[in-house]
């Protein structure tokens, strides 16, 4: 890159040059140097923008580095968003019936690998039977083991569990084909890791 002396003095000669030349092929001087000059002060502007420590190179470097640091930023959000998501939805089966008294056995399979059974004694008045999709509203703690629930269906369900430790949650449900009804329940419930090594294992 010139310094500023020698810009002025390379635009200069550029500027006879570009001006000489133009003479030479029948034209004006002045647009000849005018063209020439101009043309030596791009170059020298596009090397300038090139160079390591230039305004624009710096410039640029710092968007380049704010747009990585935004997109590792955006990436880890996201990244996290769909495991919390995972592991908010299921898909399951479903078998509920009381009249006055009943019983129910459900299963549950989460995207994220968690599976769980429940059984259950059911107090109230309710149909439910098929397949399931679920989705995790609210959720405090891990419930395994006995529990009661709280359950209103009319083709959707929405259920709220707890047990005895303080753990509690809150779930929206769609059965198919048929989910009609209230019913209080009172059951147990384990994941499929815990029926698995009890088959295996005995304990």
């Amino acid at each position: 890159i010139d310094s500023f002396p020698e810009l002025v003095a390379n635009t200069t000669i550029s500027a006879v040059i570009g001006g000489t030349a133009s003479v030479i092929s029948g034209g004006k001087f002045a647009n000849g140097a005018r063209t020439g000059a101009m043309q030596y002060m791009f170059n020298q502007a596009s090397i300038a923008a090139r160079h390591p420590d230039s305004a624009l190179s710096k410039w640029a470097r710092s968007i380049s580095k704010d747009i990585e640091s935004a997109w590792k930023s955006i990436s880890s959000t996201l990244s996290t968003a769909t495991d919390s998501l995972r592991s908010k939805l299921a898909v399951g089966t479903a078998l509920k019936g009381a009249f006055g008294k009943g019983a129910s056995v459900s299963s549950s399979f989460k995207f994220n690998g968690d599976t769980s059974i429940s059984v259950a004694d059911e107090t109230g008045l309710i149909l439910k039977g098929g397949v399931s999709g679920s989705v995790t509203l609210f959720e405090q703690g891990n419930i395994n083991g006995f529990y009661q629930q709280f359950e209103a269906c009319f083709q959707v369900c929405v259920n709220a569990q707890w047990d005895y430790q303080g753990n509690w949650n809150v779930n929206g449900l769609i059965v198919f084909p048929i989910a009609t009804g209230v019913t209080l329940s009172t059951g147990y419930t384990t994941s499929g890791e815990n029926i698995v090594n009890y088959l295996k294992n005995g304990d």
